[in-house]
This record gives C-alpha cells, structure tokens and sequence, in this order.
C-alpha cells in the first residue's frame, strides 16, 4: 500500500476532506492526521494518527533487534571458542541469543518512543507550525485517484508526497 501525504493549513478543510474522503470509500482505517491540534480533531471527529504511526517505536525497535541480533551472534561465538563455550548446552546459547535481540528490540523501542516516526520528520516544521497532514492509505493502483481528487476538489490540500505503509529498519 501508499502512503499519501498532504498539507492542510485549517481544521475546517480538513474536516471537509475528511468527509470527501469517506464518501469516495476511504475508511478511518486507511485516513489519519496528525496534527499538534489533538483536541480539535477530537471534537470534529476526525481520525488522528496513534502513537505508533507518529513516534518512532517500531521502527526504532526494528534496529534495536538487529543491533542485538549482531551483538549476541558476536558474543556467542566468542563464548564458544572460549573453554567456557563446550560446556555450555544448545539451549543456553538459543536462549541467551533470544535476550540479545530481545533487550536491543527493547532499548531501540524505548529510544524510538521520544523520536518522530522517521517518515514524519520531513514534515515536522509544518506541523510544529500548525498545519495539519493528511495520510491516507491507499493501494497502489488507487493512489492518482485519490491525487486527483484531492488537486481537483481541495487545491488547498498541498500535496507532499508518499511513502509505502511498510516498516523497514534500514530506512
């Protein structure tokens, strides 16, 4: 799936797009907005992005576990050409391997809670400064539609970019 980005200046437009976009099929699951305004979206019942679409929980957890993931294989291995390392069984080293990527996941999830979601930091000036963006979530194949009707029918909807809905902890 897309990720479409675009930039509102006011609330009242982006309660009018909001309901354009439920009545061209697009549900709350696939429209959130995020916006320093929480409570104005609130009032006007429009879906605001959660927490993890804002910070950078997942993603920065992602990197946590690969970091433990090269940190426990480092320290394994070094263990196993120790004396130490043959006396050890199989089921020691599977699970001290499970509490290295599973701290790293931990610590890279705790980091990424005070951290804006890495796909929101090109547009953190205009929401610091009040502006309201728009993802929504599209297929693909929908995603010129949807462009077009926003240029079409809301020209003060800037159009800001796109971004894929996945995750990945090498961006």
């Amino acid at each position: 799936m897309r990720r479409l980005y675009f930039l509102v200046d006011h609330l009242d437009n982006t309660e009018q797009i909001s309901r354009d976009l439920h009545k061209a099929g697009i549900s709350d699951w696939n429209f959130h907005v995020v916006s320093k305004d929480e409570n104005g979206l609130h009032r006007r019942h429009i879906h605001s992005a959660n927490i993890y679409q804002q910070n950078d929980m997942v993603h920065s957890g992602e990197q946590g576990f690969l970091i433990g993931l090269v940190i426990g294989a480092i320290a394994l291995t070094a263990l196993n050409m120790s004396n130490l390392g043959a006396q050890l069984p199989t089921a020691a080293y599977i699970f001290a391997f499970v509490v290295f990527c599973g701290f790293g996941a931990w610590c890279g999830g705790l980091y990424g809670m005070h951290k804006r979601n890495y796909h929101l930091r090109k547009y953190a000036h205009e929401i610091d400064n009040g502006k309201y963006l728009l993802m929504i979530d599209v297929h693909a194949k929908e995603a010129k539609n949807i462009e077009t009707m926003m240029h079409e029918y809301h020209p003060e909807a800037e159009y800001a970019g796109d971004s894929t809905t996945l995750i990945t902890p090498f961006a």
